[in-house]
């Protein structure tokens, strides 16, 4: 699909909420075709407790920028940082 979009596709989420597992999918595309990445904050942890301080909040923020630009090579200009102001789902029983 990336290969038929007009300017600069933009990917719509990753996120450490299963780890790094969405980076290592995702990031090889995004270089390959030049996409931008959409970057939530949430983790496994801080979903379960539904909302996060804004300092958690920055701290995944650093974490996933240091990640996918040092570790993933991608350009910090790709990066749309998406605070996440609602709560997770709260579906999940465990």
């Amino acid at each position: 699909m990336l290969t038929y979009c007009q300017g600069k596709s933009i990917i719509n989420s990753v996120n450490l909420e299963d780890g790094e597992e969405k980076f290592e999918r995702l990031c090889p595309i995004a270089k390959r075709f030049g996409a931008a990445l959409v970057v939530g904050q949430s983790t496994k942890t801080n979903c379960r407790r539904r909302l996060s301080p804004a300092s958690a909040k920055l701290a995944v923020a650093q974490r996933s920028v240091q990640l996918l630009t040092e570790k993933y090579g991608i350009p910090a200009e790709d990066l749309i940082i998406d605070p996440l102001v609602f709560p997770c789902a709260t579906g999940d029983a465990n």
